[in-house]
């Protein structure tokens, strides 16, 4: 089941592409790189977990969101906000995303010329679509547990989780860069700074933030038997002393999750950042659009969870695209400036 969820990924991400950049960048190529990427997780696909079903439907509401933009509709943007609802059915995170693929949706219309109110109908459009799916389960949450809500006690146990890793001293900040590259990295720290100097980074590690974390989540259930009605002065009373720590720490555990695609992520990361900045005027826009969403879901997977890639296999998508329309790119550039000189 697995591989058929990744295989409808890999298609959806090849078709985006075709979409953004009208045949310059070829199917096979993004489908054969995006492949490639996500065999550096394989071990994550052989356990019972979501990563395999998020990343699917993730690549197909990416998806949908490009035909909504090339060819505009009530229905289309309708499919958009249920696909984007079903999303958030499988990690409560990407709620975050029935707030920002409005904005890029509103953009794009009025950029377009689209007039006032036919973007508002529009978006009535992505919310309706959005409630039909999560509706049902929260009418679900309100009666099984008295309130409403997408999870029960999920979300405080992965922000209690999160709060340990503020206890970063300043060399862990500073090491975890060269130390998340993939495959390097930790190598080469360890033979610099030693085995300890980022043991804490390292979830199996007994003292690892992540069993700090772990442990804290714990020890809280087993005094207040829940950890939602707690959460509140929790998060308050960190965020009073600590906001600024919380906000710097963010920024190596974001640095850390991009890194998808283990080795091949050495290419990806530069590569996906150089098509960003050479597109065109013509399709700049709606391959920022695309990679949008995957973006912001890294910087919130930093403030609330953890550096661990896992969390933004949906990266691969916009990192695939990029990555081979630039180089496709180059190699026009290069074969027309061969051809000039002969």
């Amino acid at each position: 089941m697995h591989a058929v969820l990744l295989a409808i990924g890999v298609l959806a991400i090849a078709l985006a592409a075709e979409m953004i950049f009208t045949g310059t960048a070829p199917l096979w190529p993004v489908g054969v790189l995006a492949t490639s990427a996500l065999l550096a997780d394989a071990d994550l696909f052989s356990f019972v977990m979501t990563e395999s079903v998020t990343f699917s439907i993730y690549s197909l509401a990416a998806l949908s969101i490009m035909w909504a933009l090339k060819h505009p509709g009530f229905r289309k943007v309708l499919l958009v906000g249920g696909l984007f609802g079903l999303l958030t059915l499988t990690r409560p995170s990407y709620v975050v995303l029935a707030l920002v693929v409005p904005v890029l949706l509103a953009g794009f219309f009025r950029r377009i010329g689209m007039r006032r109110r036919m973007i508002a109908r529009h978006l009535a459009a992505f919310a309706f679509g959005w409630l039909v799916v999560v509706g049902p389960w929260l009418a679900r949450n309100a009666i099984s547990f008295g309130h409403w809500g997408l999870t029960e006690e999920y979300g405080s146990a992965a922000l209690i989780e999160r709060i340990a890793y503020n206890d970063m001293t300043a060399q862990e900040i500073l090491l975890s860069f060269p130390y998340c590259l993939p495959r390097v990295g930790p190598p080469l720290v360890e033979q610099v700074f030693g085995a300890a100097a980022m043991e804490r980074f390292v979830y199996y590690a007994p003292r690892s933030f992540f069993h700090a974390g772990r442990g804290h989540r714990d020890d809280l259930v087993d005094a207040y038997g829940r950890l939602d009605p707690i959460i509140g002065p929790i998060l308050k009373e960190e965020m009073s002393r600590n906001w600024w720590r919380h906000l710097l720490v963010s920024l190596p555990l974001g640095w850390c999750g991009m890194w998808v695609g283990g080795w091949l992520g050495l290419a990806l990361v530069p590569l996906f950042v150089g098509a960003c900045l050479a597109a065109g005027p013509s399709t700049r826009l709606p391959f920022l659009i695309y990679s949008a969403p995957a973006v912001v879901m890294l910087g919130l997977h930093a403030v609330v969870a953890n550096q661990y890639t896992r969390y933004n296999l949906i990266l691969i998508g916009p990192f695939s695209v990029g990555a081979v329309w630039l180089i496709h790119r180059l190699m026009r550039q290069l074969s027309a400036r061969s051809t000039a000189t002969i």
